[in-house]
């Protein structure tokens, strides 16, 4: 199975989800493969040290990490594709539309995760908590 998360920068939100569901996969002998990206990203930057702190509290691994662009290859690749907030979700539908019905929002309630770049640590931790129980969610959601 092929999961992706998207964000804006592809330095925080998605890097923290991207490196939470590798670890719960792992630790429960999934084969899951997992990738992120955003927006609008740039290839190569490492994630926040704020994200490799906060996402390492729930197993994550952004040690080497790089970021990466959003692109409809990318979307392509995915079995499921979980967005931060709408705007995300509605710019992959529009580079993609034919992968629109596997693309949603991270979050089972349709809510949006704010963008913590340039906050305190509580900001990034409260983000990665929240990032860590939707994982959990939309884990057993696609592996029932």
């Amino acid at each position: 199975m092929n999961v992706l998360f998207v964000c804006t920068g592809n330095l925080c939100r998605s890097p923290m989800a991207h490196a939470i569901l590798e670890s719960k996969a792992k630790e429960l002998g999934l084969d899951v493969n997992v990738r992120s990206c955003g927006v609008l990203a740039t290839e190569g930057f490492r994630a926040t040290p704020e994200a490799q702190r906060a996402s390492a509290k729930y197993g994550g691994d952004l040690s080497r990490f790089g970021s990466s662009p959003c692109d409809a290859q990318t979307i392509r690749w995915a079995d499921y594709v979980f967005c931060m907030t709408r705007r995300h979700l509605a710019y992959v539908q529009s580079i993609a539309p034919d992968c629109a019905d596997k693309a949603t929002l991270l979050l089972p309630s349709g809510g949006e995760i704010a963008d913590p770049i340039g906050a305190k640590h509580d900001v990034y931790s409260q983000c990665a908590w929240l990032i860590e129980q939707a994982v959990s969610k939309r884990l057993g959601e696609i592996c029932e």
